[in-house]
């Protein structure tokens, strides 16, 4: 087994990456809309940001990734192309914000 398969464990291993990607977003969005966010996505998949949120007027735009821990525990997750004001970081059990949400 290489040891990018034995360190690393898709979320949905039996999904598109596509689809885990859109399950990921999802989960962001049911996230922050707990948090108090109006949040809209793109009708475009080909869109600059993954959704832009709204909170007492304020506008901030969001990308999320999919993450994975590394067996040190560190946070590993692919580098956005395109800066955005907020990162969601989604793994199995718990979506990371950077910067952190207040």
């Amino acid at each position: 087994m290489h040891w990018y398969e034995r360190t690393y464990q898709r979320a949905y291993p039996e999904l598109t990456p596509g689809t885990a990607g859109s399950i990921g977003e999802l989960r962001v969005a049911a996230d922050l809309l707990a948090r108090g966010y109006d949040a809209f996505r793109p009708v475009s998949s080909n869109c600059w940001a993954d959704m832009v949120v709204s909170k007492n007027g304020k506008l901030l735009t969001v990308e999320v990734k999919t993450g994975h821990r590394t067996p040190t525990g560190a946070l590993a997750f692919p580098k956005p192309k395109t800066p955005t004001d907020i990162v969601a970081i989604v793994l199995p059990n718990e979506i990371i914000y950077r910067p952190e949400l207040s």
